[in-house]
């Protein structure tokens, strides 16, 4: 039959005789039906794939390796004499989907994740995105700063500012009544003074 080859037996012994054989990676009774070995069974494997790295492919005949999503190898990858390596989606943009303004592209083995960064948090539709945190609506998460009770804050993609109020100069953490205040006052009838609640400079 196909998949085998014809030996002659010993003349003396088999009386002119000849035998089918099944030619690797055929098996079977030779005489009758040669069949594929089936090397990727998973019950019984007759491959040398670089598993869990690599997936056994069927072929007829013989069998091929070829290396999972997430690892890469040469073009003739994946068999335990030539194994799959992890391949790191985070060093080529195009390898991964995390969003590049709300996450970093962390690599795992075989795979990645998209980690928040500071000032979002996790989106619960979507693996590769984080919502932006409005800082402003929770004075908690401007912490370890907090914006100044003179004031205001603003919310901005990952982050928030503060912005001193008319009247008050500083940073936005730190607003002090702003002293140009005095320059309305009198300077022959009058002195400028910080009230009590050191909010306002008055004459």
């Amino acid at each position: 039959p196909h998949h085998s080859k014809c030996t002659n037996f010993n003349a003396l012994t088999y009386n002119h005789r000849f035998e089918c054989k099944c030619v690797s990676p055929y098996t079977g009774v030779g005489e009758d039906t040669c069949r594929d070995r089936k090397e990727c069974n998973r019950q019984n494997p007759l491959h040398d794939c670089d598993e869990p790295h690599a997936e056994c492919i069927e072929k007829e005949p013989g069998f091929d390796c070829k290396c999972k999503i997430g690892y890469r190898g040469d073009p003739k990858a994946g068999k335990k004499s030539r194994p799959c390596k992890d391949d790191d989606e985070c060093a080529e943009d195009i390898k991964n989907e995390c969003n590049k303004t709300s996450t970093t592209c962390k690599n795992t083995v075989g795979s990645y994740r998209c980690q928040c960064k500071p000032g979002f948090e996790p989106d619960p539709d979507s693996n590769y995105r984080c919502n932006d945190r409005n800082e402003c609506a929770n004075k908690n998460l401007q912490r370890p700063r907090m914006c100044s009770s003179n004031a205001d804050c603003t919310n901005i993609p990952g982050s928030f500012k503060c912005t001193c109020r008319e009247g008050f100069v500083g940073d936005g953490y730190k607003c002090k009544a702003d002293k140009k205040q005095c320059e309305k006052c009198d300077k022959k009838s009058t002195t400028c003074e910080l009230n009590s609640a050191k909010d306002k400079y008055i004459c």
